[in-house]
């Protein structure tokens, strides 16, 4: 298994960092 460039590492990290918050803001929003 090869690991991924640095780079790439990080900015799937970003990412699923990213979705994450977001999921769990919409989540919080949803509830009064």
């Amino acid at each position: 298994l090869a690991l991924p460039q640095p780079s790439r590492f990080i900015a799937c990290l970003v990412g699923y960092l990213t979705t994450l918050s977001m999921a769990s803001r919409i989540l919080l929003t949803a509830h009064p």
